[in-house]
């Protein structure tokens, strides 16, 4: 009986642990190997491509090659804007496809709202699966 219990405690806190490493890693070994966003321009063509295949409407989506103070570090996010907007902040290095094919997923899946569980272990590992490999879930 000691040895089910240990398992059934022990596999959920080993895969709570282990995936957002995981994906973590599978998301830096792509930005390694991405082509960089440069400007703008390729960031708004981007967006145009990119957010229409999860249903969202890149005319209410501002885009920023630049970095975003949130919670006292600098990051690329997404926040709601005015007026039914979103702000796309995008780190001019790490600048990739799959990032902002990342931050979108957020959007689409997320909308802003966000537990400190649901988002490190959850959203944060959804956003980077789709990001990488295109994968809904």
């Amino acid at each position: 009986m000691k040895e089910i219990i240990k398992y059934g405690i022990g596999v959920p806190l080993g895969l709570i642990t282990v995936y957002p490493v995981l994906t973590d890693f599978i998301l830096g070994l792509y930005q390694c190997r991405g082509s960089k966003t440069e400007t703008k321009n390729e960031l708004e063509k981007i967006v145009r491509e990119e957010a229409p295949k999860l249903g969202l409407d890149p005319n209410k989506i501002d885009s920023h090659l630049e970095a975003h103070l949130h919670n006292s570090y600098w990051t690329s996010s997404v926040c709601r804007g005015k007026d039914d907007r979103w702000e796309l902040w995008i780190m001019p290095d790490d600048a990739t496809v799959a990032l902002v094919k990342h931050e979108l997923y957020h959007i689409y899946r997320d909308k802003g709202k966000r537990s400190f569980f649901k988002y490190y272990f959850i959203s944060e590992t959804r956003a980077k699966l789709y990001g990488v490999l295109g994968w809904r879930l």
